[in-house]
């Protein structure tokens, strides 16, 4: 079935009846939801909002219900993008993608099929999409300081958004994520603006950056939902969040990490006179430009600090021993241990820590952060809490909260006191 047929027979009954209403359900969740969360306002960005947030579960029947919902509440765009998550769930072929308010359009004699993975002839193999592995941060081995003072360290704001690889040549930009997949870029001015840098420079890219959402104070979010929410929670539900791409590195060029950060910086400068929504993320290289960052991030409720050598070559994935490391600003809160998980991997007494808080609101699980030995001090504890009938307590870190669910953000368990009396 085309997708124009799909959703002209699902717009009717059976009996070839224009559809004029949903189940009450779906009225109630698109007040709750959708309306509180201010999404109906956002077109298909605020329709990607809500799926992200609880659609991804969503069978086809309810996802073509609310864009049934969105269509009679006059909003096109939100009922478009449920229609193609309809049409997706329901069967059908096609990868369904939006770009800022416009919906992809699709004619009708048309069938959006999954296509050949894009490649840049003027790229390397290992730099081509889905081959790309990205360098990626550890946990720094030392206190902010020592970076602060070490002149062979350079310094970058780690902004709070979604690692994001763009691919770019005259004729497309692909995007990949940082587990190597491609996906889509919300926002078409983004990726006209870098294709038209590379247009203008006759060659091909690929760059380095966060795709960042801001709240109407300025802080930083992961995703338009938690902006959106933040915005809520302020009661600035008529202010939409700002969205900004910020440049790192330009990585497919030949030399040390510091030529390949500085290469980016030309390329975002030039990007932002097609797309002010293109930033570049500022290098700090002296000790008073790096503690000044370190005191903004922290004082701005920014994610943290991410700290390199510029000499250093780039190395794909994670490792310990190179110099590109992250400082993150954490949040220390108590919970209680409500059950522990169970687990068939070998060497561990549990799977994961179930927490709750002071309500005994449920904050979600922890399942890494603590080694063998913590563990073992875990288990012994909670086991001994559940024979003396006591609550036992842990230290946690986390990064902030998740909206709307209020859950702590990748929660670990604090070291090396992690036990409250």
């Amino acid at each position: 079935m085309l997708f124009q047929e799909y959703v002209d027979v699902n717009s009717k009954t059976k009996s070839g009846v224009v559809k004029k209403s949903v189940p009450q359900a779906i009225n109630q969740r698109w007040q709750s939801r959708i309306v509180a969360n201010g999404w109906h306002e956002l077109g298909a960005e605020g329709a990607h909002s809500y799926y992200e947030t609880y659609g991804a579960k969503t069978g086809a029947t309810k996802m073509l219900q609310f864009a049934l919902k969105a269509g009679f509440e006059g909003r096109p765009e939100m009922s478009q993008y449920f229609w193609k998550q309809a049409y997706r769930k329901a069967g059908h072929l096609g990868e369904i993608t939006y770009m800022g308010s416009d919906i992809v359009k699709q004619e009708e004699e048309q069938v959006i099929e999954k296509e050949a993975t894009p490649f840049f002839p003027d790229l390397p193999p290992h730099m081509q999409p889905t081959k790309f592995d990205p360098m990626q941060p550890t946990d720094a081995p030392e206190p902010a300081e020592y970076f602060i003072n070490n002149g062979n360290f350079w310094a970058q704001a780690k902004h709070d958004g979604i690692k994001t690889i763009a691919f770019v040549s005259p004729d497309q930009v692909v995007i990949q994520s940082r587990s190597m997949k491609i996906r889509a870029l919300p926002f078409q001015d983004i990726k006209d603006a870098l294709q038209q840098v590379a247009a203008i420079r006759n060659e091909s890219f690929v760059i380095e950056g966060e795709l960042t959402f801001i709240s109407s104070d300025g802080i930083e979010h992961r995703t338009l939902a938690n902006a959106q929410g933040h915005n809520t929670k302020n009661l600035n539900t008529r202010v939409k969040p700002t969205v900004q791409f910020r440049i790192f590195s330009r990585v497919d060029i030949v030399g040390n990490y510091g030529h390949m950060v500085e290469a980016g910086s030309d390329i975002a400068f030039e990007a932002y006179e097609h797309c002010p929504r293109i930033r570049m993320t500022t290098t700090y290289k002296n000790s008073s430009d790096k503690r000044l960052l370190h005191f903004n991030q922290k004082v701005d409720q920014r994610e943290g600090v991410i700290w390199f050598n510029p000499l250093m070559r780039y190395v794909p994935g994670k490792d310990k021993k190179h110099p590109f490391y992250r400082t993150k600003f954490l949040t220390d809160t108590v919970y209680t241990i409500k059950g522990l998980t169970e687990t068939t991997a070998e060497g561990r007494l549990f799977g994961a820590i179930s927490i709750v808080d002071e309500n005994n609101k449920d904050m979600g699980n922890i399942g890494t952060g603590f080694d063998v030995t913590v563990q073992g001090e875990i288990y012994r504890a909670f086991q001994e809490g559940i024979k003396m009938e006591e609550l036992v307590k842990i230290r946690c870190t986390h990064q902030g909260y998740v909206w709307p669910s209020g859950k702590p953000w990748h929660t670990r368990v604090a070291k090396p006191e992690w036990r409250v009396s």
